[in-house]
């Protein structure tokens, strides 16, 4: 599995271009992603200070979402580092 956006969610496609779009889907892995990165959890993991909180919400979404937590784990460092001002979009 690759760490892809959901095609028919308009604020995944959104948030491509602005980090910062406040929209989310309930029902959308990317959108789930982007909120986790954009929390405490993904604030103090970039931070450097702990990575064991936004590990075991990795560890929940992607039970949920039936996905492994490697493909999870892309979507949410991908969004920690889009948040940061990174370029990278994939």
């Amino acid at each position: 599995m690759t760490a892809t956006i959901t095609p028919q969610c308009i604020d995944c496609l959104t948030a491509e271009d602005h980090p910062q779009h406040p929209g989310y889907q309930a029902d959308c892995l990317g959108c789930e992603c982007r909120a986790l990165a954009h929390g405490p959890e993904g604030w103090r993991a970039a931070q450097g200070l702990t990575n064991a909180p936004l590990r075991d919400a990795i560890l929940l979404m992607a039970a949920k979402h039936s996905a492994t937590e490697h493909h999870v784990q892309q979507r949410v460092w991908h969004w920690i580092g889009r948040l940061q001002g990174r370029a990278d979009r994939g």
